[in-house]
């Protein structure tokens, strides 16, 4: 756990994701993995995030990319120009069914939240019910920033919407956020571009 009074420092060593098992967004499941995504790399690898100017800790645990943060403003990198995360306050599958059968993906277009334009902010849903949907880090939609070399799109993140308890913020956060990321790579959905993420925040 990162307190704030602490600083960050960069990651020696370059990680890759190892996979987990996972069903489709269609209503027939199949056996294709989660991942491998790569991030936190010099240059070329998927995505990173960096705040106070150097990549945010971070840690493997069961196939999830584990990420520490303070509770002040951070940058997302990505080599994809369509890139999503959804951001839950309790843990919740990718994958949710409604009371008809319906399967859909959290990441799905569909399920992407209205922000204004160059929006600095992540949307972060309760994940208790049917339904919560994600943040598109795309050009136009989320506010720039600069990117890190080998990277061509750079996303500045100031703020955290709780969409069912607006009086949080990424300044009084304590604990885990729970989510998903896609880095479409694939012109179709496919779950190796997938990975589950959690966010730490510093405890007081």
């Amino acid at each position: 756990m990162i307190r704030k009074t602490e600083s960050i420092r960069a990651l020696p060593v370059l990680t890759v994701l190892t996979g987990l098992a996972a069903c489709a967004t269609t209503a027939t499941p199949t056996a294709e993995p989660y991942g491998p995504l790569s991030f936190n790399f010099a240059r070329g690898g998927d995505f990173y995030v960096t705040q106070r100017g150097v990549f945010a800790p971070a840690v493997i645990k069961g196939g999830v990319i584990v990420i520490h943060l303070a509770n002040e403003p951070f940058q997302i990198g990505t080599n994809s120009p369509h890139t999503n995360i959804c951001l839950t306050q309790v843990p919740a599958p990718e994958i949710e069914v409604d009371s008809k059968g319906f399967k859909a993906s959290c990441l799905a277009g569909p399920f992407t939240g209205a922000r204004e334009p160059d929006s600095d902010a992540l949307l972060v849903y309760s994940g208790k019910k049917w339904g919560y949907g994600n943040s598109a880090l795309t050009q136009g939609v989320t506010l720039r920033a600069k990117a890190l070399n080998g990277y061509p799109y750079g996303y500045q993140i100031n703020r955290l919407l709780f969409v069912n308890q607006p009086e949080m913020s990424l300044s009084s956060v304590r604990g885990t956020v729970y989510g998903w990321i896609v880095v479409n790579k694939h012109d179709k959905r496919s779950n190796r571009d997938i990975m589950p993420i959690q966010l730490v925040f510093a405890e007081k």
